[in-house]
C-alpha cells in the first residue's frame, strides 16, 4: 500500500529540491562525455586560416554594448584547463567594462547552441567559482556592456519607490 502521507511527500520533495540546488551552475561539467568526444574530434574548433596559430585551439571573446557594433577578439587556449575568469583577463574585460554581463555560448555535438550564464564579482574582478566554466575550442564568451548605476541598485532594492516612479 502507498503512503500518501502529505508531511512524508512534503519531506521527500524539499530533500529532492534541496539536492537539486546544492548542485547549482556546476550541474554541466566540460570535461563528462558529452562534450569531451567533440573536443577530441576536433568538432567545435573555429575555423581560422592557415598559418602559424593554425593548430592551436582557440574561442572568442566578444564585446558587446549598446552604442558599438559587436567586437569579437579571438584568443588562444592555453594549457590544459582554460578557464572563462582566465579568458576575460587575457582579452581585457575588467578593463574595458565596469559593469558587465557574461555568459558562456557553446556548440553541442548536436549542432545546437547553449547558453550559460556566467556571475561575477566586480569588485573583486573575479568569475564566481561555481561559474568558472572551462573554455573549449569554439566557446563563443560573450561580455555585455551594463549600461545601469548605482542609483538603479539602490532604486531596484527598494521596490515601492521604484514602481511609484515608473508610473
Amino acid at each position: 500500500m502507498r503512503n500518501s502521507n502529505p508531511l512524508r511527500r512534503m519531506a521527500g520533495t524539499l530533500l529532492l529540491l534541496t539536492g537539486l540546488l546544492a548542485v547549482g551552475c556546476n550541474a554541466l561539467d566540460a570535461d563528462k562525455a558529452v562534450f569531451a568526444d567533440a573536443r577530441a574530434k576536433g568538432a567545435m574548433s573555429a575555423s581560422s586560416p592557415p598559418g602559424p596559430n593554425a593548430s592551436r585551439p582557440s574561442a572568442t571573446v566578444e564585446f558587446r554594448s549598446p552604442s558599438a557594433a559587436p567586437q569579437p577578439v579571438k584568443i588562444a587556449l592555453e594549457g590544459d584547463a582554460f578557464h572563462v575568469q582566465q579568458a576575460m583577463e587575457k582579452a581585457g574585460a575588467w578593463k574595458k567594462y565596469s559593469r558587465m554581463n557574461v555568459e558562456l555560448t557553446r556548440k553541442t555535438p548536436q549542432g545546437r547552441w547553449t547558453k550559460m550564464a556566467v556571475s561575477c564579482d566586480r569588485g573583486k574582478r573575479k568569475v564566481d567559482p561555481q561559474c568558472d566554466y572551462q573554455i573549449l575550442p569554439g566557446d563563443v564568451l560573450i561580455i555585455k556592456e551594463d549600461p545601469s548605476t548605482i542609483v538603479d541598485d539602490m532604486l531596484s532594492k527598494v521596490s515601492p519607490i521604484r514602481s511609484m516612479l515608473t508610473r
